[in-house]
């Protein structure tokens, strides 16, 4: 292998970055929802939390449409 070419791993490994190329730098997964949109997911998921904190189920019902942006390219 000369010295200026990269091995195979790291060929691959940048293919895999480059796949997420547009959710790196200022992406932000909650610059999508505004104040009264997470109020009203916090109000939805109230359940026998303990008081001011706020359930599990609420970064769930948040974070999983982000999430599903990244099946896409992986797929």
């Amino acid at each position: 292998m000369r010295r200026n070419e990269l091995s195979v791993g790291s060929q691959i490994k940048s293919g895999f970055y480059k796949l997420y190329d547009d959710y790196t730098g200022n992406f932000s997964a909650t610059q999508e929802y505004t104040d009264p949109q997470i109020e009203l997911a916090i109000a939805k998921h109230e359940g026998d939390t303990i008081p001011g904190f706020p359930s599990v189920d609420v970064l769930q019902y948040l974070i999983a449409p982000q999430m599903e942006k990244l099946r896409y390219p992986a797929h």
